[in-house]
């Protein structure tokens, strides 16, 4: 924990002198700027398990405690990231690495308990929100058993010291260690690549100039961030770092279909995974125009930045956040979508170098995809199940991160959709993966189709709206109007404190939030004197505009119900 740290709000504020600062940073400091990003994020947040990053490997059969022990504690003597530790001098963090560090990795016997896997996932979800102490040690684990030839290995580490990719080498490199150990073989266990050879080595380049130009050029053309489920997007303020995880498996046959879809001549790019990240990346910009209406769309994405065969092999933090940006036509398609993001992708590709990401990429947009092509074998033969533990924290300027991924190469595709939840309400967080799964059947139905065409409404929503054609009960009817009313008392307050702020933007033509809600009131005080009631259902027939807005707030706060 770092003391007298300025607030989050400070951070906002003054990006301009944050800039300068990190300047100042990395012309001092030994560490990389992806790691001086995210040393400035946890410094801000000095509370807040901002950075946790934490696995639990789930082994199905005999482990030998002993044994395992002593091959965590060889992992620790040949990965330097697991005995670096960071200090400040001057208000400057330097990384060093400890020549020995003695852990004695705890074992916690769950196996009496008379429900095993429940008290050890509540260890463990507890146990993930514990602040990892920078100057001290970066990582936190322990063997917990739950039966004879059952047994979790639980990891977290600081982001400083870890990417999905450095967790994937240390657990391959643990489990080598560990069948070294049974054989009486484990004094031959060799190095890790040394991280901080990389990281003190790492000097700018003619090229990375370039990349730097690309990027500030780029960023000098991005669209604002992306309002979600009719949240301002710019909106820090209120958003704590606090975020809710939903999980969704796509199953075997959408994942086998979207593998298909990866290798048609429309999707095949330079590898399988390049394929399938543009396809998701497609998925999310079509999510995201959607359910906000905005057609300039900015995301970002990390870029793993490890080309070569030795930093292939180096365990540590080598991600970096960059943007990708897609403008969507009225008449845009999956297909022609696809295109557009394809040739981002590759620019992407080309540019997004290591050492060369600035923090105002990740305060410029406000959703991250993150797809993970890492996946981990079985532990010395034995099967494992990995997941990745959500420690309920998240950077606030992040309204949305999803990650994908398929850690166990099962064939179906894990979705992750992390919310600001205070931003994001429950209800929409639950609807959310239906939304994205209806834009992916219709393009695996149809990839010709107009997007704006796709029916997403789910299915909770569309009774919602529309009544489930059954007499719901008196109760579910009450809730759907206070739903309903909720909705409608939100948008009063937004117009009340700030009437002369601008509510909807189309074109050349803007209203304002008292303009808006002015013209709501007549159209409903009209529809009243027509016999409109409350429980009515309103047809409404109009093309996008901004009175369609201005009638469907009307009927909303006239009928409280529903509008067609």
């Amino acid at each position: 924990m770092v003391p007298d740290s300025p607030s989050n709000s400070q951070f906002n504020g003054h990006s301009n002198s944050l800039g300068q600062q990190i300047d100042t940073l990395a012309a001092t400091s030994n560490l990389t700027p992806g790691q001086l990003l995210l040393w400035l994020g946890q410094k801000l947040n000095p509370e807040t398990p901002l950075y946790n990053m934490v696995f639990s490997f789930t082994i199905q059969g005999k482990i030998d405690p002993v044994h395992f022990q002593r091959a965590f504690q060889a992992l620790i003597a040949h990965s330097d990231i697991l005995r670096l530790t960071i200090t400040e001098s001057d208000g400057i963090p330097h990384q060093t690495v400890a020549p020995t560090l003695n852990y004695s990795l705890p074992i916690i016997d769950f196996s009496t308990d008379t429900a095993p896997t429940q008290a050890s996932q509540t260890w463990m979800q507890q146990r993930s929100t514990c602040l990892l102490n920078l100057q001290d040690c970066l990582f936190d684990a322990a063997l917990l058993k739950l039966s004879s030839d059952r047994f979790i290995w639980y990891l977290n580490q600081h982001h400083l010291i870890t990417d999905n990719w450095s967790v994937s080498l240390l657990y391959r490199r643990l489990q080598e260690y560990y069948g070294q150990s049974l054989t009486g073989t484990l004094a031959t266990a060799t190095d890790l690549p040394a991280y901080l050879d990389y990281a003190e080595s790492e000097q700018p380049s003619a090229w990375q100039q370039q990349a730097i130009t690309h990027w500030q050029q780029k960023r000098e053309h991005t669209p604002p961030s992306v309002p979600l489920y009719g949240q301002n997007g710019q909106t820090t303020d209120i958003a704590t770092a606090r975020t809710e995880r939903t999980y969704f498996e796509l199953g075997p046959e959408r994942s086998e279909a979207l593998r298909a879809l990866a290798k048609t001549p429309e999707a095949r790019t330079l590898s399988i995974h390049q394929s399938q990240f543009n396809l998701f990346l497609t998925l999310v910009f079509a999510y995201l125009y959607r359910v906000s209406g905005s057609h300039e769309l900015a995301i970002a994405a990390p870029a793993h930045n490890r080309p070569t065969p030795i930093l292939k092999e180096t365990p540590g933090v080598f991600m970096e956040l960059f943007p990708l940006q897609v403008d969507i036509e009225p008449g845009e398609t999956f297909t022609s979508l696809l295109g557009k993001v394809a040739r981002e992708s590759m620019a992407f590709l080309r540019y997004a170098q290591s050492g060369v990401s600035h923090h105002g990429f990740s305060r410029d947009v406000n959703v991250v995809l993150s797809y993970i092509n890492v996946t981990f074998p079985e532990f010395h033969g034995m099967p494992v199940k990995t997941d990745w533990i959500h420690s309920g924290y998240g950077d606030n300027q992040h309204h949305l991160r999803l990650e994908v991924q398929d850690f166990d190469a099962t064939g179906s595709f894990t979705l992750q959709f992390d919310f600001n939840s205070d931003l994001i309400a429950d209800t929409q967080r639950q609807w959310a993966t239906e939304h994205f799964c209806k834009l992916l059947d219709a393009w695996l139905e149809n990839a010709h189709q107009e997007i704006e065409a796709v029916d997403i409404l789910a299915t909770e929503e569309r009774a919602l709206l529309f009544g489930s054609g059954q007499v719901l009960e008196s109760d579910q009817r009450k809730e759907n109007l206070r739903y309903i009313q909720t909705l409608v008392g939100r948008f009063q307050q937004q117009a009340d404190l700030v009437p002369d702020q601008t509510a909807v933007v189309l074109g050349q033509q803007t209203l304002t939030y008292a303009e808006l809600n002015t013209q709501a009131n007549q159209l409903a005080h009209y529809l009243g004197k027509q016999g409109v009631q409350k429980g009515m259902i309103v047809g409404l027939f109009i093309e996008r505009s901004a009175s369609m807005i201005v009638s469907i707030l009307a009927i909303l706060k006239e009928i409280g119900r529903a509008h067609v």
